[in-house]
């Protein structure tokens, strides 16, 4: 007979003089993986990922952290409560329910313009994309090395939107900013297929440059054509973390780490739909 080896973490709760058992991580992703799909399918349900129970107390332990919609009827929030309230009995697993609304891409006004402008020598954080075989565009996110050659590191729905090893050809900026084949600074080198059929980890593709002198390993901060030297890179991150960011269309915004391996219906172009997406991570910007 084989037996499961469990494993419980308390911590002392001062205010009420008492233990109080707490959930791991291990046990919040295995719930997680178990209920996203159905949790997805209830109504007002936006997206499901794995955080802190409290957020300022991350001694706390781990919770499932459910997105819904931010004006959810009486009736709805009812139901909502008494089903994640079985789940949290059963499971010993608490799940924190965030009003913050609907999940869209770039769905803020554009509020920069010099990330949209055409650039050279080309730096993180400004408009790109491809007119070969078709058009798209996105956000080159940074410079990256490889061998003693710089790649422009985005998404693979920018820099390959037929999700073929086809050639594509990479300009800068991207076709909606104005940028025609004849912007074109290199090509698709490398990409993750993106597939229709099971779950996608990531989204993300590099481009090689005609020349390294054609790009530059800075990264665009400000509205003003601000640039930076990132410090660095990282292997992992951690809840509560920090992150900055510069986009074409969004512009400059600062984030923390919510959730990590959250769940939601994603859609990256009309013609190709995905199924609900495994992540990574959840970086929540405050509105306002």
């Amino acid at each position: 007979m084989m037996c499961g080896l469990v494993i419980c973490i308390y911590i002392i709760d001062y205010e009420k003089g008492m233990y109080v058992a707490v959930a791991t991580f291990y046990q919040a992703f295995k719930l997680k993986s178990r209920i996203w799909r159905t949790m997805l399918k209830r109504n007002g349900v936006t997206g499901i990922g794995v955080g802190y129970a409290d957020p300022n107390r991350p001694a706390k332990g781990a919770a499932i952290v459910l997105y819904t919609l931010r004006n959810l009827s009486a009736v709805t929030q009812t139901k909502l409560q008494a089903v994640t309230h079985n789940i949290s009995r059963a499971s010993a697993v608490p799940i924190r329910i965030l009003g913050v609304g609907s999940f869209k891409r770039e769905a803020a006004a554009p509020t920069q313009t010099n990330p949209r402008q055409r650039w050279r020598p080309v730096p993180g954080a400004v408009s790109v994309g491809t007119t070969v075989p078709t058009t798209a565009g996105g956000t080159g996110g940074l410079i990256v090395i490889k061998n003693n050659t710089l790649f422009i590191l985005s998404n693979a729905h920018v820099l390959v939107p037929t999700n073929t090893n086809q050639f594509h050809n990479t300009i800068q900026p991207s076709p909606a900013d104005g940028g025609r084949t004849a912007d074109q600074i290199g090509r698709a080198f490398q990409f993750v297929p993106l597939t229709t059929t099971g779950v996608n980890f990531q989204d993300s593709a590099i481009a090689i440059a005609n020349s390294n002198s054609l790009l530059n390993p800075r990264y665009l901060i400000n509205q003003s054509g601000g640039l930076i030297t990132v410090p660095g890179h990282l292997l992992s991150y951690r809840l509560g973390m920090t992150f900055k960011r510069m986009a074409k269309t969004n512009g400059f915004a600062r984030g923390v780490v919510e959730a990590i391996r959250e769940s939601r219906f994603s859609v990256i172009k009309p013609s190709f739909v995905l199924p609900r997406d495994e992540l990574g991570l959840e970086i929540r910007v405050p509105y306002g």
